[in-house]
């Protein structure tokens, strides 16, 4: 995910929520075995997020990656923080 000028991999289960408030969001699926570590096990952090970061970290485009493009992603209605003194809470976590 491209969110304003940041670049985050990260599996598809909402991780990347807060990001959507950004102004230019680009989203693919990591479809391109090419950026991936050889044989894929059931460690997709090791060998598909953590190869296709460091890629990503060494200059390859996102676009590059040819995955395929999420054009409407799913908005999360996030609450705001707490914040008190030097520390942060979700509504939600108590």
């Amino acid at each position: 995910m491209r969110a304003d000028e940041q670049l985050f991999v990260a599996p598809d289960n909402g991780a990347l929520a807060w990001c959507s408030t950004a102004t230019h969001i680009a989203i693919i699926l990591l479809t391109n075995a090419r950026y991936w570590l050889g044989e894929v096990s059931h460690t997709t952090r090791r060998d598909i997020f953590a190869p296709v970061a460091a890629h990503l970290a060494r200059g390859v485009p996102l676009e590059e990656l040819r995955g395929v493009s999420i054009g409407d992603p799913v908005r999360l209605d996030l609450p705001e923080p707490r914040v008190r003194g030097a520390s942060s809470r979700a509504r939600w976590c108590g």
